[in-house]
């Protein structure tokens, strides 16, 4: 999908790591939340799909093996509003 982080999508702020302690810190972390990481989900089409890989800044890739999806299906992601650019069409329900 051409849409990425630079569009807001699921934007997460984090600490820089300037020393090699802090570097170390950060992958401890990670490595502690990985069993418990949840699954980034959007939705084609209102059928659930799971985002493969890392979200990149203006793409990102969904499994979409049990949907049939095609160029123009509608794709839900769940995101903060604020953090979407202005070139992306808005729709709150």
């Amino acid at each position: 999908m051409p849409v990425g982080y630079a569009d807001g999508v699921y934007l997460k702020l984090t600490e820089d790591s300037y020393t090699f302690f802090d570097r170390m810190k950060k992958i401890y972390h990670a490595l502690r939340e990985l069993p418990q990481k949840k699954k980034d989900i959007v939705f084609v089409d209102n059928k659930p799909c799971r985002v493969i890989g890392r979200i990149g800044m203006n793409y990102m890739e969904i499994d979409v093996t049990d949907v049939e999806a095609k160029i123009g299906s509608t794709v839900l992601i769940d995101t903060k509003p604020t953090y979407i650019q202005n070139n992306i069409r808005r729709e709150y329900i």
